[in-house]
C-alpha cells in the first residue's frame, strides 16, 4: 500500500495528522498535502482543529466507490460532489424514495 493511500486510511480513522506523520515516518506537510488532495477529490475525511478531529462539520462519509460513480453527475452540472450529494438525499427525503430505494423491508439493522 503506498504512503498516501496509508494517510487516507489512517485520517479515515481519525488518526490525527501530527500522528499519522509520525506513524509513517513522513513529514507532516506531506500527510497535509495527502489530505487536502483527498478532499479535493470528493473523500469525506474528517476536518482536525487543534490536532483533533471537527465533530461538527455534520457531514456524511462518502465512500470511494460511490464518490467515484456521483464524480461524472456533478462534473456535468458544474457543481462539488457534496453540493450533488446533499440535493440527492433532500430529493430522496422530500418525495419520501427511501422504501423506493432501499429494498431493506423497512429494517432499523
Amino acid at each position: 500500500m503506498s504512503t498516501k493511500q496509508r494517510v487516507i486510511d489512517l485520517a479515515h480513522q481519525r488518526v490525527q495528522p501530527c500522528d499519522i506523520a509520525v506513524r509513517l515516518n513522513c513529514a507532516p506537510d506531506t500527510v497535509y498535502q495527502y489530505i487536502s488532495a483527498a478532499r479535493r477529490a470528493g473523500m469525506r475525511i474528517p476536518k482536525f482543529t487543534n490536532g483533533r478531529p471537527n465533530q461538527t462539520a455534520g457531514y456524511a462519509h462518502i465512500n470511494h466507490e460511490t464518490a467515484a460513480a456521483l464524480r461524472p453527475h456533478a462534473d456535468r452540472r458544474g457543481i462539488p460532489l457534496r453540493v450533488l450529494a446533499k440535493r440527492l438525499l433532500a430529493e430522496v427525503a422530500r418525495d419520501d424514495l427511501v422504501d423506493a430505494i432501499l429494498d431493506d423491508g423497512g429494517c432499523d439493522d
